[in-house]
């Protein structure tokens, strides 16, 4: 019988497929199987509007229950709903800052922990199907005695703060790389992805080459696109001190101040292998490396400056604090 949240998530240990919500919906309690009380189970919230608890004849809980469940709102919540309403598990909290690892990292972590991805409640990326899929995986899994969140993908520190994910027994923990080499490496994955892409069938290919003002990837330019990257205003959020907003609020005193009051981890790139050797026993598989279609050497004088003043300016004060502080995780030999 479903009464809570944590009772509908357990429900989906029998998903197997669409057809499937009509027999998780079908367990509801007759006590509240009502607009409000269907909100409140699945939503964690009120209905917005008092005429939605005054329900027509023609009302189906049942169908209600499964509209929801269908809904982006539901699949929005997913993450925060798991981790408030199974709160005896511990939480992995890492801090995926693009092009340092954090692929692979979320694919060698994914098989020995139970990862929550931000893709997981966004419908652009995962399929409703997918979702479900995911929960009935975790439904069953959850019963191992090693069982343990791995929050993941592109969470920045400070929304782990404002969500109230971290509590004094979870580990969070962050992957950096020297300002300069992430940025080009952003460069050339986004080149990469590109090309990977020609049809352009997923969400970030279509919205880069919208910034690129390209209808579609027919006649690129593949050799001059990484400097037009680099070039275009567009791209300029995207790449401007991107360690320290995945930090902080994009600046270097607003990172220093997250990283000591949340008491973060933080692994140098060069020293990820050993320390997922040390930490994890587990060996990094390269997941989501890209070719290399521009380095630093490319750069004029121009663009070396532009890069250096304005792009990373903020993530290198930050990154040489890190390093001068001691602040970076090195494994033991």
């Amino acid at each position: 019988m479903i009464r809570t949240y944590r009772d509908l998530i357990e429900a989906f240990e029998s998903y197997e497929n669409l057809n499937s919500l009509d027999e998780i919906a079908n367990q509801i309690d007759d006590d509240i199987a009502n607009p409000t009380g269907i909100y409140l189970l699945s939503l964690g919230r009120l209905p917005e509007n008092p005429d939605m608890c005054r329900p027509s004849s023609s009302y189906c809980p049942r169908e209600h229950l499964r509209q929801v469940l269908l809904s982006s709102e539901f699949q929005s919540k997913v993450i925060a709903g798991l981790l408030n309403h199974f709160g005896e598990y511990e939480r992995e909290l890492y801090v995926h800052i693009p092009r340092c690892g954090g692929t692979d990292l979320r694919v060698v972590l994914g098989d020995v922990l139970f990862p929550l991805p931000k893709d997981l409640v966004m419908e652009e990326w995962t399929q409703k199907v997918a979702l479900f899929q995911h929960l009935r995986r975790f439904a069953c899994e959850r019963k191992t005695t090693s069982f343990k969140f791995f929050v993941c993908g592109h969470f920045t520190l400070g929304e782990y703060i404002n969500l109230g994910f971290i509590r004094a027994c979870d580990h969070v923990f962050t992957v950096l790389r020297h300002p300069v080499d992430r940025v080009l490496s952003h460069v050339n994955y986004i080149v990469h992805a590109m090309r990977q892409d020609p049809k352009m069938l997923r969400p970030d290919t279509r919205l880069w080459a919208s910034w690129l003002n390209l209808a579609n990837l027919d006649n690129v330019r593949w050799e001059e696109l990484p400097l037009e990257i680099l070039k275009s205003p567009a791209f300029k959020s995207d790449f401007t001190n991107l360690i320290c907003n995945c930090l902080g609020d994009g600046t270097f005193k607003s990172a220093v101040r997250n990283i000591l009051t949340s008491k973060i981890e933080i692994i140098f790139l060069k020293d990820y292998d050993a320390w997922l050797a040390k930490k994890w026993q587990v060996v990094s598989r390269r997941v989501n490396a890209a070719e290399k279609y521009i380095s630093y050497s490319d750069l004029s004088l121009s663009m070396r400056l532009t890069l250096l003043d304005e792009l990373v300016g903020e993530d290198l004060k930050l990154y040489d604090f890190v390093a001068r502080e001691g602040l970076g995780a090195a494994p033991e030999a």
